[in-house]
């Protein structure tokens, strides 16, 4: 993603009913982010939904006030 105005995102994800800040305020540019983030998880053997929500942040509001979560992969412990 490009944002032609450099407004920074936070980006979280979710996976066993929790919520994981992975960066408060990357800034986007046309380079590629590489993120890593370890957990550590007690939960039941299966396949279990990873998703993403993004908040596009500018000097004094956030302009998506309801977070959409984007699915971005299944976990199979």
């Amino acid at each position: 993603m490009y944002c032609p105005v450099d407004c920074p995102l936070t980006i979280e994800f979710h996976a066993f009913g929790k919520t994981y800040l992975v960066n408060p305020s990357v800034k986007l540019t046309c380079s590629e982010h590489i993120f890593e983030k370890d957990i550590e998880v007690i939960a039941q053997p299966g396949i279990h939904p990873m998703e993403v929500t993004i908040d596009f942040l500018t000097v004094d509001i956030i302009i998506s006030q309801d977070k959409a979560k984007y699915l971005m992969g299944l976990l199979e412990l």
